[in-house]
C-alpha cells in the first residue's frame, strides 16, 4: 500500500494526526536559581555556554536563564555540575 493511502487509512480510522511541535530537537537546561555560589554557577555557564565573562553576567542577571540545548546525555553531565555548585535547575523543551 502507498504511504499516502496508508496515512489515509490511519486518519479515517484513528482521527488526524497531531500537529508536528515547534520545539527543538534537544531539551535545554535551566537555572532557575543560582544558589548560595553563584560565582561558582557563573564559572559553569561561562564554560558550558562558551560565554564571555560580560554575556554570563547578562543572561545571569534575570535571576532564570538557560543554560544550553544540548542532547539529554550532555545535559545530564552539566545538570551535576551545577547541581553540585547548588543551582536549582529544570529542563524545558522549546
Amino acid at each position: 500500500m502507498p504511504s499516502d493511502q496508508a496515512l489515509a487509512h490511519l486518519v479515517a480510522r484513528f482521527g488526524s494526526m497531531a500537529p508536528d511541535h515547534p520545539w527543538s530537537e534537544e531539551p535545554s537546561l535551566w537555572v532557575l536559581d543560582a544558589g548560595e555560589q553563584p560565582i561558582k554557577v557563573f564559572a559553569l555557564l561561562r564554560l558550558a555556554a562558551q560565554l564571555t565573562p560580560a554575556q554570563a553576567r547578562e543572561r545571569m542577571q534575570t535571576g532564570r536563564f538557560r543554560v544550553l540545548n544540548a542532547s539529554s546525555y550532555e545535559l545530564k553531565r552539566w545538570h551535576e555540575l551545577f547541581t553540585a555548585a547548588g543551582a536549582h535547575l529544570e529542563y524545558r523543551c522549546e
